[in-house]
């Protein structure tokens, strides 16, 4: 069901693994275009990740990653919920929105506990956008996602 597609083949350092759900999205033209998204942002410092239009992980960063404390292969597949189960109802209600209507949505603020820093309250922003397919309809979601605990304990 799921797959790796390699995207850097020089040896130039880690990251360069992009997971991808197979069977999540229909239609080679509208995968390779989830696919060819996230290849932006396999290097970014912030977090970063594709939904399918279930919710479902496609793709993580490193950087996502390590915020969640599981790699990315860990996501792959999963829900929202089955990752972030706490938050899953304020965040997903916002993603659902942004699936339905099409509109980027940005500045959500939520504090969660994550397997990186068990035990510790972190806060991270986050903003989605919707991902277009070639019939001009909505595939997926694009995030980023960033730590803002610092910045929320300096006010």
């Amino acid at each position: 069901m799921y797959g790796t597609a390699r995207l850097h083949d020089r040896g130039d350092g880690p990251g360069g693994v992009l997971m991808r759900t197979i069977d999540s999205v229909e239609g080679e033209a509208d995968r390779r275009r989830l696919l060819d998204l996230a290849r932006v942002f396999d290097h970014l410092p912030t977090g970063f990740c594709v939904f399918d239009a279930e919710l479902r992980y496609v793709y993580v960063n490193g950087a996502l990653a390590a915020l969640s404390g599981l790699p990315p292969e860990d996501h792959i597949g999963r829900t929202f919920h089955e990752m972030l189960p706490r938050v899953a109802q304020s965040v997903e209600t916002e993603l659902r929105q942004v699936l339905t209507t099409g509109k980027f949505f940005a500045g959500g603020v939520v504090e969660a506990e994550t397997s990186a820093a068990s035990g510790v309250k972190q806060a991270f922003q986050h903003s989605a956008a919707a991902v277009w397919g070639e019939d001009n309809e909505i595939i997926g979601l694009s995030c980023l996602v960033h730590d803002v605990t610092s910045q929320r304990r300096t006010r």
